[in-house]
């Protein structure tokens, strides 16, 4: 099944689908899509995109929205280690701490979406 979004709203339905069969997917079926552990660190080029890209933005929340469509812009997908260091350098070591809480918050909204486990891309 391949559909096409044409606006953001129809963006985030899709992504809610695509994020509700992940969430029914069986333990092995989700093994099979989990990134190794070692996924690289995001390169200094991304890192640098993501500071820019919030330095404009007004709040933790708009911030780290920002952080996001700027990471996935810079680097396709991230994961969450990759997004914990690009919060750490674009909204400081305290905001690193929430760095989870605003994922979830994000996938939640369908701000961002799953590709895979544990694999992350904004819209």
């Amino acid at each position: 099944m391949t559909e096409t979004a044409g606006t953001v709203e129809q963006a985030q339905t899709l992504v809610g689908a695509v994020n509700a069969r992940l969430a029914a997917a069986t333990p092995a079926e989700l093994a099979s899509m989990t990134p190794p552990d070692d996924a690289p660190a995001p390169a200094s080029d991304a890192l640098v995109a993501v500071v820019r890209a919030t330095r404009s933005a007004n709040g933790e929340t708009a911030r780290a929205d920002a952080a996001a469509r700027a990471l996935s812009a810079a680097l396709g997908t991230f994961t969450a280690p990759q997004w914990t260091e690009a919060v750490a350098n674009a909204l400081g070591e305290a905001a690193a701490t929430k760095a989870e809480t605003h994922l979830r918050r994000m996938l939640a909204a369908n701000v961002l979406f799953e590709p895979r486990p544990g694999v992350y891309r904004a819209l």
